[in-house]
């Protein structure tokens, strides 16, 4: 075997070295853009489990902060019109506390 022959072998192996590492470098793009995908979904989930449980904990003090008040926080919310849930409020106008005016009668 002469030196130019072993030369374009070795190219020719090259050549078929770098082709099959393109190609599976191609192949590998998709599963990593698929991992990629994954985590930048799992950190957006983590940041709204994040923001839920603050607003659970807000919530919770709000929750703390009312039942503190005791029951004269709800009926000061029931004059204002405010009902539980599931309640339906009806307001009753009191009767007007005038009497009703009449025309006095003409003279025959």
């Amino acid at each position: 075997m002469n030196r130019t022959s072993a030369a374009s072998g070795f190219l020719q192996f090259l050549g078929v070295a770098v082709a099959i590492i393109a190609l599976w470098v191609v192949l590998s793009l998709e599963p990593i853009k698929q991992l990629h995908d994954a985590f930048t979904a799992l950190r957006e989930e983590r940041e709204q489990v994040r923001v839920l449980q603050e607003r659970v904990a807000q919530l919770e003090r709000q929750l703390k902060s009312i039942r503190a008040l005791g029951p004269d926080l709800e009926i000061e919310l029931r004059k204002s019109g405010m009902a539980k849930p599931g309640e339906k409020v009806i307001i009753i106008k009191p009767e007007s506390a005038q009497p009703a005016t009449t025309a006095p009668l003409a003279a025959f």
